[in-house]
């Protein structure tokens, strides 16, 4: 690998994670249903995101810690 491809390499890395840290500061506090449960995001940890899940009912409320890939497809 010559030295130009790995210098192209390494943008495109940063530019990936860069745009995955926008991301994740952009979720903070956003509410979305999960599998049928209101939902907040709380925190994210690394490539797993906690969330506070509230029951439509208004019953249990609690934290579930998911990857995020899995949140992904929520997120409309």
């Amino acid at each position: 690998m010559t030295e130009k491809s790995k210098l192209a390499l390494a943008e495109d890395i940063l530019s990936r994670h860069k745009e995955l840290e926008d991301m994740k500061l952009s979720l903070y506090g956003t509410e979305i249903k999960y599998k049928g449960s209101y939902t907040i995001v709380d925190r994210i940890e690394g490539l797993d995101v906690r969330l506070y899940v509230q029951e439509e009912d208004g019953g249990l409320s609690n934290y579930i810690k998911i990857p995020l890939q899995d949140l992904l497809p929520y997120l409309d």
